[in-house]
């Protein structure tokens, strides 16, 4: 463990653990796939077994991973459910031969009240002809950068690509302030001292310059678009992603980093860092956050938070997913700034160590004044652990459907 820090010692035994469990689930959804009833009513290329780790219900995107050795002359792949209806289902990649032919495939599809603690079956069938994809309530509007769906109405930031506009439906009540900036707006001081990387910034501000903007998913399931900056030393890149039927729009963000923050004085002080910050578009009475085992309201200015943070107003509220436990500072006038990254190596041994490239998850879920604990707590744990897909060959099985 020589020239190993205690974090890179502590990531490689997470993922020493992680590779084991997922031999383990792996094994475990091969078996009760291998034995479930996946024969539909009409003729199947492959079946999709798909399964819900959690103890309600759930409906969301189901991935197939790569799929090899298509049919010859495959156009399209169309899933049905059990009952032969075709349901939505959007390519994640493909490639295709000469004639347009699709040799390789990845897809996903909505699995619908997937039972809790249990499975569903689905059916894929590659066709020769582009099908009719079943429609969603998912809509776009590339030109102004707006994506919508039932729930809610996301707009963006045509000079930063950032989240501007959060409306909850039906309601149309904006849940962020755009006077804050858009969400993520990215903030921090780089350190100017480090000799291999002179005259950096005085600090970098993703609402100060413009971003590259595309679109790399257009519907029917779900719309993805890109915003990249690229600053002296650092690279920003926010991806929004609005899904149909989903009541959250996700962003995800990646930060490449060539000059670490500014050090604190002392490491129980976090006030130095790269942040992700926000404003919420209503007065926050209080602010819920949980832990393990728990969910408790706060009234620090700063707080930790393991899956999610609830910030509640008179008759609404803002519920921030995340994938795993986070820092969070209420640090301006009703401004809310979550840590990307620090730097403190230097504190104890005048060496700089810091994680280069790092990337977050978000979930923003705007709600009403009837929301519950358990509520928050499904919400938080669908966004970290999705639904879970392996494809078979369709069969008998001694299991039920």
């Amino acid at each position: 463990r020589h020239n190993f820090t205690w974090g890179a010692i502590g990531y490689n035994h997470l993922d020493a653990a992680e590779k084991q469990g997922q031999a383990v689930l792996d094994g475990a959804m091969n078996y009760l796939g291998g034995r479930a009833r996946t024969l539909a009513n009409r003729p199947a290329d492959l079946a999709a077994v798909v399964f819900n780790p959690h103890a309600w219900p759930r409906t969301g995107l189901a991935g197939t991973g790569r799929i090899h050795a298509l049919p010859a002359r495959s156009r399209d792949v169309v899933v049905r459910d059990r009952t032969g209806r075709v349901i939505p289902s959007q390519m994640v990649k493909d490639s295709a031969d000469s004639d347009g032919s699709i040799v390789e495939a990845e897809l996903a599809f909505l699995a619908r009240e997937v039972p809790p603690a249990g499975y569903d079956t689905y059916s894929l069938e590659f066709s020769s002809g582009a099908g009719s994809p079943a429609g969603t309530d998912l809509r776009v509007d590339e030109s102004r950068l707006v994506l919508e769906n039932e729930f809610l109405r996301v707009r963006l930031d045509a000079t930063t690509g950032g989240v501007a506009g959060l409306a909850a439906k039906p309601s149309g009540v904006e849940m962020l302030d755009p006077a804050g900036g858009t969400f993520p707006r990215f903030r921090g001081r780089p350190n100017p001292t480090l000799p291999t990387r002179p005259e950096p910034p005085a600090a970098y501000d993703s609402g100060a310059s413009k971003a590259q903007i595309d679109w790399l998913a257009r519907g029917p399931l779900w719309a993805t678009v890109r915003a990249q900056q690229s600053w002296k030393y650092l690279k920003f890149e926010t991806r929004v992603t609005l899904v149909a039927s989903s009541p959250y729009v996700e962003v995800t963000t990646r930060v490449l980093v060539q000059v670490p923050p500014l050090p604190d004085v002392s490491p129980p002080d976090i006030v130095e860092g790269y942040w992700l910050s926000f404003v919420p578009g209503f007065p926050v009475n209080r602010v819920l956050r949980d832990y393990p085992f728990g969910v408790e309201e706060t009234k620090n200015p700063a707080f930790h938070a393991l899956t999610f943070v609830d910030f509640i107003g008179p008759d609404k509220g803002l519920l921030l997913l995340h994938a795993g436990t986070q820092y969070f500072r209420r640090d301006a006038p009703g401004r809310v700034s979550n840590l990307v990254m620090r730097e403190w190596e230097s504190h104890f041994s005048q060496e700089y160590g810091w994680p280069v490239y790092a990337e977050y998850r978000h979930g923003l879920m705007p709600h009403g004044a009837d929301i519950t604990n358990a509520d928050r707590l499904r919400a938080a744990a669908a966004f970290a652990r999705p639904l879970m897909c392996i494809l078979k060959k369709p069969q008998a099985g001694d299991l039920p459907a």
